[in-house]
């Protein structure tokens, strides 16, 4: 079997029915794998048989209990029409206060009406074969199979695969970093010529660095090209004359997997956001210094991010700062968290993202590690790591786009 056809096999479950059928039995998860996937050109799909069975089992089923009752009802009204003084006759006739002619009449049409229905119910096959062929064709469920990501590895392509790291270092904070002023003219710039959405209520001009909150690009320099792992970086052509043009990520995945790891800048939406969080809360970290806690700690695995050790690299930041403590929160608490926000708490989020840019337009990820650095009584604000130009990152978001989130992870002082 392929390796999609195994992978089926293990999450195909059939049907624990609480009444059983007697005689219906559903295929095995290895014969649905087997017999009903199919490779089309858009894609594997599986063929999932169990509604067409059940039904084909209901109607087995119910075409002979049919049968036994019809069969029961003729004996029965046979023996009350061809013997009229035998006891079931004689109990029928008292019973409805009847004459036996009438009695014998009344079982001349019970085994009219038996007779009527079980050919229905053998025929009925037929019947609806001439009103409508499609009606007795119990059709399978066509189902296409996806196949399963580890949330983080969804963070591994936030990026394009042919991204060209750009030369310099800018900040979009709009608080000094490192001796660097934000960089307002750029800025401006962009907002000029992207221009904001006519939409009303979608924040137009909104930037990151919301309560003085400093941002990191997770492909800015000097962190974006180092290594995020213990194999070499996925990059076809290293930028070995140091001439600030780096190679594009590699896009073949036969030089992914075990043998090589994505850099900072393509793996490392992670890490970048607990660095602006940690480097808030007044840690002199980057997102280099982060990226080493979550290699060393074992948390980091090589092109599915960090999820599968998010426990161990929290364990290992709060041993690095004594002073840092890491709450998580999930479904239900993000009332509790916008409270937070409110109060000027920072919290990073992850799973799908939406949100609007800074000229107000709709922008989302399929999975994207962010932070959102406070909220007021229209927005919650966000520093993306994903995107330096706050003209394609997620700048804010509504208080309905954030009340749909589940996962949370709160970072603050003891």
């Amino acid at each position: 079997p392929t390796a999609e056809q195994t992978e089926i096999e293990k999450i195909i479950c059939g049907p624990d029915l609480q009444i059983k059928i007697p005689g219906l039995h559903f295929s095995s998860a290895q014969e649905v794998a087997d017999r009903y996937t199919v490779q089309e050109d858009d894609g594997t799909y599986v063929y999932i048989p169990f509604l067409g069975q059940y039904i084909a089992g209901v109607y087995k089923w119910s075409i002979g209990a049919i049968s036994i009752i019809a069969i029961i009802m003729i004996i029965v009204s046979g023996i009350q029409w061809m013997m009229p003084g035998n006891v079931i006759t004689s109990v029928l006739t008292k019973a409805g206060g009847e004459k036996q002619e009438e009695s014998i009449n009344k079982a001349k049409k019970r085994i009219v009406g038996a007779l009527t229905g079980l050919l229905l119910a053998i025929g009925s096959y037929t019947i609806l074969y001439a009103i409508n062929p499609e009606l007795v064709q119990f059709k399978y469920l066509k189902v296409k199979y996806i196949e399963g990501k580890n949330l983080d590895q969804l963070n591994e392509s936030v990026l394009p695969a042919d991204f060209v790291f750009p030369p310099g270092n800018y900040n979009y904070s709009a608080v000094e970093l490192d001796g660097q002023a934000a960089d307002t003219t750029s800025f401006d710039a962009w907002e000029a010529s992207d221009g904001c959405t006519s939409t009303p209520n979608t924040g137009c001009g909104i930037v990151y660095g919301y309560n003085n909150v400093p941002y990191y690009a997770q492909y800015g320099r000097p962190w974006g090209t180092q290594q995020f792992g213990l194999l070499p970086i996925c990059l076809d052509v290293n930028d070995d004359d140091g001439d600030g043009n780096y190679s594009e990520h590699s896009g073949d995945d036969n030089l992914r997997g075990d043998t090589c790891c994505t850099d900072i800048a393509h793996g490392g939406c992670n890490v970048t956001s607990y660095a602006m969080v940690l480097r808030a809360l007044g840690k002199p970290v980057d997102p280099e210094d982060t990226a080493k806690v979550a290699v060393q700690s074992g948390a980091r695995e090589c092109n599915s991010g960090i999820t599968g050790g998010l426990s161990a690299f929290h364990e290992a930041i709060e041993n690095t700062w004594p002073d840092i403590v890491i709450e998580r929160f999930g479904n239900g608490d993000a009332s509790e968290i916008l409270e937070k926000l409110k109060q000027g708490q920072l919290i990073i989020t992850r799973g799908r993202q939406e949100g609007f840019t800074s000229t107000g337009h709709d922008q989302s990820y399929g999975g994207h590690y962010m932070v959102l650095t406070g909220a007021d009584d229209q927005w919650v604000y966000v520093n993306d790591p994903g995107n330096r130009r706050p003209t394609v990152g997620i700048t804010h978001m509504s208080h309905a786009q954030f009340l749909a989130k589940n996962d949370f992870i709160w970072i603050h002082l003891r």
